[in-house]
């Protein structure tokens, strides 16, 4: 099993086990080593001001972020003038 096929059975596997993520409705529909596209449709969390729940947002961050692999600190970012 590649490393994009055992994302996506990792993200199955989290939005299945955690019924906020399931409730989201989230799907992914881009992964790549640097970079994850999660989406959820606003008509399920969205608030009373017609904007997405934090609580959702944060749930997506964290699900996006989870599937990014591991790098050291600061592994692309830039380097400081002197």
């Amino acid at each position: 099993m590649d490393a994009q096929a055992r994302t996506l059975s990792l993200l199955e596997s989290m939005c299945a086990t955690m019924p906020a993520l399931k409730a989201v409705g989230v799907e992914c529909v881009a992964l790549s080593p640097d970079e994850v596209l999660l989406v959820a449709p606003l008509e399920r969390n969205q608030n009373d001001k017609a904007t997405a729940f934090a609580g959702s947002l944060n749930g997506l961050g964290l699900l996006a972020g989870r599937t990014l692999p591991p790098r050291p600190p600061f592994a692309h970012a830039p380097t400081a003038p002197r």
